[in-house]
Parts: C-alpha cells; structure tokens; sequence
C-alpha cells in the first residue's frame, strides 16, 4: 500500500480547475492529474505493508492534527518531466511538515526517496506522456490565471493499492 500526504488547496482553484478540465478534454490529455483533489505534494508517496501502512496513516494523521494554518505563494506555472505544476515558494512550514513525514516514515524503515532529498513543494495541474501535447497545453494554460496566495488549513492521507490511483482516506481541518 502507498501513502500519500498534501495540503488540500481544492476549494480555492474550482474556477481554475474547470478551466484546466476543459482544456484536458480539448487536448485528450491524461485525467491522471484530475483522479484527486487539488493539492501540494508533501513528501513523495511511499510504500508500506498494508498493516504498517494503517498504523504510518494514523501517525500522519495525528501528526497533522497538530498543524498550524499557514499562508503559502505561488512561485511560478512550469512544464518539466511530463507535467505542468504550479510550484510553491517554498517556506518554513512546507519544510517543517516535509521533514516530519520523513521522520514518520523512516521511523516504520521507510528509506527517503531521491526527490524527497531536495523536494520541491510543487501542485500538479496536469500530467501527460506526450511531449507535444503537454506543450501545447502548457502554451494554453499559462494565460489562465490561477490564485497566487493560499491559505493552508486542511490536509489529506490517502493511500493507494497500485501507486497509480489514489483516494483520500482522511481529510484534517486545522485552526
């Protein structure tokens, strides 16, 4: 089972994501990126045994609980490796949470992950093998404006059976 931990950002990108639905339709790209909520990536997802991934879960969960709401800014829109993302300046709660989960997870003999080394605190807009699509759309979306400034208040786990699609199992409101 795979776990993967984010910051709900949803709510402030519905316009935005209707948008990037319309243009996703319009290019046939891959809906991959539209299976979960809008979000930032915490940590890279990683993979446990179902029963040690149940306990990780509810260690996350509890540690996230004890979050604190926090404003975080978009740095830029960019197309790299297969995907167009909304990058995040990065910030001291971004790097506090990151290096939590890392302490979770190595705690249940989890090893870090190549990306997780110098992560970049990124939301995935869109995701597609095909180069040539990816930067057609990439040209379409940069004039659709996005939020720039968000307030993060809520978290999500999920997990996944396949690494491939995921489902939120928890969603965690902070104040």
């Amino acid at each position: 089972m795979f776990i993967w931990t984010c910051c709900d950002i949803n709510p402030r990108f519905a316009e935005y994501r209707e948008k990037v639905k319309e243009l996703n339709a319009e290019l046939k790209l891959s809906e991959a990126a539209l299976a979960l909520p809008q979000h930032v990536s915490l940590k890279i997802s990683f993979e446990l045994d179902e029963a040690l991934a149940k306990h990780c879960m509810k260690d996350i969960v509890e540690h996230l609980k004890t979050a604190k709401p926090f404003t975080a800014k978009v740095a830029d829109l960019e197309l790299r490796d297969g995907l167009i993302w909304l990058r995040m300046e990065e910030n001291e709660q971004f790097k506090e949470l990151h290096a939590e989960l890392d302490e979770i997870a190595k705690s249940y003999a989890v090893k870090p992950h190549e990306l997780d080394k110098q992560f970049i605190f990124h939301s995935t807009v869109i995701t597609d093998e095909n180069a040539e699509k990816l930067a057609e759309a990439f040209e379409k979306i940069k004039v659709i404006p996005y939020p720039d400034e968000l307030k993060i208040n809520t978290f999500l786990v999920g997990y996944s059976d396949d690494g491939v699609s995921y489902k939120v199992a928890r969603r965690i409101k902070v104040k």
